[in-house]
C-alpha cells in the first residue's frame, strides 16, 4: 500500500459505471484509498464514442456498412470465395489485405483496418465481383448477388464513401 501510496499516479478505463462510477465504480473505490489519484477517460474510447455518434446522426453510413458486412462474410464464411479474390487480385498483381468486420470492435484503428482493406483490395474485389456474375457454373441466384456488389462497388456514391471514411478514419488514428 505504501508503494502504491507513493507510485500510483493515475486510473484510465472506458467510462462504464463499473469502472468510473461516481458511488461505486473502481476508479472511485481506488480513490478512496488514493485521494491524489488523477481518473481518467480514455481518450480512444472517447474518440470512438464521438465517431460512432458522428456517423449515427449522419445515417448515411448504415447502407455502408451493411455492404461491408456483406463482404466480410461473404469471404470469411466461404474459402471458395477467398480462394476465387485471391486468384483475382495474384492476376490483377494486387496484394489482397485481409478482409475485416468493420466497425466491430469499438477502436477507429479495426474500422480503418476494414475500410483500408476494401480501399487497396478495389480492383480485386471489382473482378471477383464481375467473373462471378457471369460464371455460368453459379446458379442464378448466386450470379445475380455478385453482380449486386458489383453494381454497389461500383457506383460513384459507394467510391465517395469508401474515400470518405478511408481519409477519415486514417485522420482519427
Amino acid at each position: 500500500m505504501e508503494l502504491l501510496q507513493e507510485m500510483l499516479i493515475g486510473f484510465c478505463s472506458d467510462g462504464a459505471n463499473v469502472m468510473l462510477g461516481v458511488k461505486s465504480g473502481v476508479g472511485k473505490l481506488l480513490q478512496d484509498d488514493f485521494p491524489n489519484i488523477v481518473l481518467w477517460h480514455c481518450l480512444n474510447h472517447r474518440l470512438e464514442l464521438a465517431v460512432a455518434q458522428a456517423l449515427e446522426a449522419t445515417g448515411g453510413t448504415k447502407d455502408f456498412q451493411a455492404f461491408l458486412d456483406a463482404l466480410y462474410t461473404l469471404y470469411c464464411q466461404s474459402p471458395k470465395s477467398m480462394r476465387e479474390l485471391s486468384e483475382c487480385a495474384h492476376n490483377l498483381h494486387i496484394t489482397l489485405r485481409r478482409i475485416v468486420r468493420v466497425f466491430n470492435v469499438r477502436w477507429v484503428a479495426s474500422s480503418w483496418r476494414a475500410v483500408n482493406a476494401v480501399w487497396y483490395s478495389y480492383g480485386a474485389l471489382a473482378q471477383h465481383f464481375r467473373e462471378a456474375s457471369e460464371d455460368r457454373t453459379k446458379d442464378g441466384r448466386e450470379r445475380a448477388k455478385f453482380q449486386g456488389l458489383l453494381s454497389k462497388l461500383c457506383s460513384i456514391n459507394f467510391v465517395k464513401n469508401l474515400a470518405l471514411m478511408a481519409d477519415g478514419t486514417e485522420e482519427s488514428l
